[in-house]
């Protein structure tokens, strides 16, 4: 899984090791490098890492000058957090029993992602092959 565990779970130390995200998951795609180029090259993304980094969260008059992505992901300011210069949603199922951090994947990214995906899991249709630990902006409907 390509999420990471939040409060009192073991998360793995992003200061460890290589710039890469074999910690997390050794079948993930991306190295950290490449993933947090492409967040910080996304218009929307680097906007709301940068307000996350500040701590405080943008005024109506700020999110008004902002990239659509950038103001669909402050709908879900509570639940974002930048870890090693990478932006995630914390996301909890319904039940509260599981918790984690969704990796929230920039545009650049998702076509590869996804095509990764079918070519090691086949064809199951998109609600299976998009999976819960990537928060696509647009495409995630629940929490």
């Amino acid at each position: 899984m390509h999420a990471r565990p939040v409060e009192g779970q073991a998360a793995p130390d992003p200061s460890e090791g290589d710039d890469t995200d074999s910690d997390v998951n050794p079948d993930f795609p991306f190295e950290r490098g490449e993933l947090k180029a492409a967040q910080a090259a996304d218009d929307g993304l680097s906007a709301v890492i940068a307000y996350c980094k500040d701590g405080h969260q943008p005024s109506r008059d700020e999110i008004r000058t902002l990239p659509v992505e950038a103001k669909e992901l402050l709908f879900h300011w509570e639940s974002s957090v930048v870890e090693d210069d990478i932006l995630y949603r914390k996301f909890q199922h319904l039940d509260g029993a599981t918790k984690y951090l969704q990796l929230v994947l920039p545009g650049k990214l998702r076509r590869g992602y996804l095509e990764r995906l079918h070519a090691d899991l086949g064809h199951f249709g998109q609600a299976k092959t998009c999976d819960e630990s990537i928060f696509r902006v647009g495409a995630n409907t629940r929490n």
